[in-house]
């Protein structure tokens, strides 16, 4: 079967979806449905983060909410994502380092949105094209990119923003598929 990659649509900025739950599936191929490897908002309320919070919180956060990633939030906006990666990585350091700070500069003061992606560097699909899709079309989508995730919008009619309604995870389909 041929697989192709999707649009990937530019992020402005969005609101989170509402949630309800949803089973997963025991096991999964290439040719299943894209939606099944999605974390769906609808069916799951997203682990997140006010953006202003420190590195400390949004680890506990992760670890409480037994997720990676959180979407960081200014007021009911998505503002962007954070990753345990983003934290045990070189991006604190490098927040520190580019900041110009003094001595009193400290890891434990850098906050979420230090070192966050902002969400306009998040890339995302239309959830209609995602409907349409199987698991080898995102898997494509990912191939030869440096993306770990990939929103999922829906349109909202009563609003100039996307909803988003979903995310997927690079590492979770190709740890679902190489199962």
């Amino acid at each position: 079967m041929m697989y192709r990659p999707l649009q990937v649509l530019p992020m402005q900025a969005a609101l989170p979806a509402s949630s309800r739950p949803r089973p997963l599936p025991d096991a999964l191929a290439e040719s299943d449905s894209a939606t099944l490897l999605m974390t769906d908002f609808r069916d799951t309320t997203p682990a997140s983060i006010a953006s202003g919070k420190r590195l400390g919180d949004a680890l506990i956060e992760m670890h409480h909410a037994a997720t990676h990633t959180l979407l960081a939030t200014e007021g009911e906006h998505i503002a962007g994502i954070i990753t345990l990666h983003d934290i045990h990585g070189p991006r604190p350091v490098q927040f520190l380092h580019d900041a110009g700070c003094h001595l009193n500069c400290r890891h434990g003061n850098v906050t979420v949105a230090d070192v966050m992606t902002p969400i306009q560097h998040v890339p995302a699909l239309r959830l209609s094209d995602v409907q349409r899709s199987r698991i080898g079309d995102i898997r494509k989508t990912f191939e030869g990119s440096t993306m770990g995730h990939l929103l999922v919008l829906d349109a909202d009619a009563s609003t100039d923003l996307g909803v988003i309604c979903g995310i997927f995870e690079r590492e979770r389909i190709e740890r679902e598929i190489h199962a």
